[in-house]
């Protein structure tokens, strides 16, 4: 109730529509061409989404208007192959952008709650290191979300 006032204080009434559909919108595109994943570093986790294209950056400069984050070209593998841009934004400006699309989600649910979860147990200070508790919080989930990311899962045999 509180983040709706907020939101119409924002972007007033109108812009707080058009808003909503285009935050549908990007939960579509980053359901069906997206990737959310954890990423760890020596000492830290870092919520991460992206999103790539082939051809134009248009799609993914929307995503960058509305979420924030970065367009760049990824590398281009050869001469035959057509340019391809990627989209990428990290951190709490990663999972506030999660939690507003989270209900839209269809195939990345189980991300987007997984993130949810991470943002519950609390951000911290990115420069302090972790106490050993919230390690092993933060490995649990990061573990979690690589099983959810597997490409292939081999199947199951009784």
């Amino acid at each position: 109730r509180c983040e709706v006032w907020w939101n119409r204080q924002k972007f007033g009434r109108m812009n707080l529509l058009k808003r909503f559909h285009k935050v549908l919108w990007a939960a579509g595109f980053i359901d069906g061409e997206g990737a959310i994943v954890v990423r760890k570093t020596r000492e830290n986790y870092t919520v991460t989404i992206s999103a790539t294209q082939t051809k134009t950056d248009a799609p993914l400069q929307q995503l960058k208007a509305l979420f924030g984050g970065g367009v760049s070209l990824a590398r281009q593998y050869s001469l035959t192959h057509a340019p391809t841009y990627k989209w990428e934004v990290s951190g709490v400006v990663a999972a506030r952008a999660v939690h507003e699309m989270r209900r839209y989600f269809m195939v990345k649910r189980p991300q987007a709650d997984l993130v949810e979860q991470w943002a519950a147990e609390g951000w911290g200070k990115p420069y302090r290191r972790l106490t050993p508790a919230r390690a092993v919080i933060r490995e649990r989930l990061y573990g979690e979300m690589r099983e959810l990311n597997r490409k292939w899962k081999p199947p199951i045999t009784a």
